[in-house]
This record gives C-alpha cells, sequence and structure tokens, in this order.
C-alpha cells in the first residue's frame, strides 16, 4: 500500500543543538511552540567514548516556560507522553548508546528545552543531537486553517 496521508505538510522537525561531542549537560534551544498543539522531543546518541555504568550515564528531561528567557521548571511527569515520568532516555550502558529517545509534550506553557544531565566524569564524551517535532499546526504555510490536523 502506498503512503497517502502528508505528514510533510503536517509537522515540523526543528533542530535544537547541532549534534556535537558532549562531555557534560547540554540544554537545547527554547522549542517555541507557538502556533502548534503538540510537540514530541528527540535526543539522538552515537556511541559513547566513556565506559557507561550507574554511576557514568547520562539522562534527558523536559523543562518549560512561558517566556523564552524566563526561568524553566522541569516539566510534570503528568504533561508527558511517552513514559511514566518526565525523565526518559537514560544511557547508562553500551547497550544504550547510539540510539534515538523520545517523549511527548502536552504541557501548557510556549517554550520547552530538553536537558540532558551528565552524571560522572565523562572524559571522551559522546555525541549528542536534540530535535523537536512539532504538530497539529494551528495555520498552515498561507495563513489559512489546516483542516484534519
Amino acid at each position: 500500500m502506498a503512503c497517502s496521508y502528508d505528514l510533510f505538510n503536517r509537522l515540523l522537525l526543528e533542530q535544537l543543538t547541532d549534534p556535537d561531542t558532549a562531555t557534560s549537560t547540554v540544554t537545547s534551544d527554547a522549542c517555541d511552540l507557538a502556533g502548534y498543539e503538540g510537540a514530541t522531543f528527540a535526543v539522538s546518541f552515537g556511541e559513547s567514548g566513556d565506559t557507561l555504568s550507574g554511576s557514568v550515564y547520562w539522562s534527558c528531561k523536559l523543562t518549560e516556560c512561558d517566556t523564552s528567557g524566563g526561568t524553566y521548571t522541569d516539566v510534570a511527569d503528568t504533561d508527558v507522553i511517552g513514559n511514566t515520568s518526565n525523565v526518559f532516555g537514560v544511557v547508562n550502558a553500551a547497550a544504550d548508546d547510539d540510539n534515538i529517545y523520545c517523549l511527548g509534550y502536552r504541557g501548557s506553557k510556549r517554550y520547552v528545552k530538553v536537558v540532558v544531565t551528565a552524571t560522572g566524569t565523562h572524559s571522551s564524551g559522546t555525541i549528542i543531537g536534540i530535535y523537536a517535532v512539532k504538530g497539529r499546526i494551528l495555520h498552515g504555510p498561507s495563513g489559512q486553517t489546516v483542516q484534519g490536523s
């Protein structure tokens, strides 16, 4: 069966950080959700240059704010989709890197950031890239409301 549903005009992929080798906590740029009804956030991990363990690992979470330059707070567990808590993408073993971890957001704030926290000493680092997939756009490219989104 051929694909017949148009996702191209209904989703926007936004790069929130350039993929780069990280040895300490990474905080993404703010994702502005104005004009969208939903978003999924993705963190891409490359192969770690360090030996990951219960004391050397990465973990991801979402933070939110009403203004882009304001004080961001952790997203409540009830405002995430795809996990029972806001903490996701815990990378603490070689089998966990080289993966993409995602979490949906259904909160009410306009701006969201992803924080990837380094626990322990990461000497060689891990390549990390952070992305947002915004969907359920309220207005199409011409400024017209998108029907059926």
